[in-house]
């Protein structure tokens, strides 16, 4: 009989930990959430996670960070970074009230394109992550990932060892 596949959910926001514990409360994983990368790292030793979805954005340690040091002790994990950098920042009070119909400017379209572009290099040349996820994310295509990695774990699992 297979052990389930371990997958670990990093991220700082509890909304976003319990979205994520409901979109893939019925499928076939042992589950794992933490909500900070120290915390998460610790989980990784304790439960041999094989994939670690994590959020860029978070306090003490960057997503990046976190898949930097899991490469070095845990390259068997997969790894997925989930982030919203690129996207809208949130209102501030004077710009709360403005229409929200009303169009962004090319220096802030620009500005977003290049953070996203940044990140995402970082992420897969320092962090080795193997898939970059955009908040707010799709949920078929972030259950397809899961999916498809989890099967990779599974295939190399089987293989008989010499």
């Amino acid at each position: 009989m297979d052990v389930q596949v371990r997958v670990l959910f990093v991220d700082d926001d509890d909304l976003v930990l319990a979205a994520l514990r409901r979109l893939f409360s019925r499928e076939p994983y042992d589950l794992h959430f933490a909500n900070n990368a120290n915390y998460a790292l610790q989980l990784v030793a304790q439960h041999r996670i094989d994939i670690a979805v994590c959020d860029h954005r978070m306090p003490g340690m960057t997503g990046v960070q976190f898949f930097e040091e899991l490469f070095q002790k845990h390259r068997h994990v997969m790894r997925v970074m989930l982030s919203g950098v690129g996207a809208l920042p949130p209102p501030t009070p004077a710009t709360a009230n403005a229409p929200a119909s009303q169009p962004l400017d090319l220096a802030t379209k620009s500005k977003l394109t290049a953070a996203k572009s940044q990140l995402k290099n970082q992420a897969y040349n320092e962090g080795q992550v193997h898939r970059f996820i955009e908040k707010p994310w799709n949920d078929a295509e972030l259950k397809a990932i899961v999916a498809d990695m989890a099967a990779i774990v599974r295939s190399t699992r089987r293989r008989p060892t010499a």
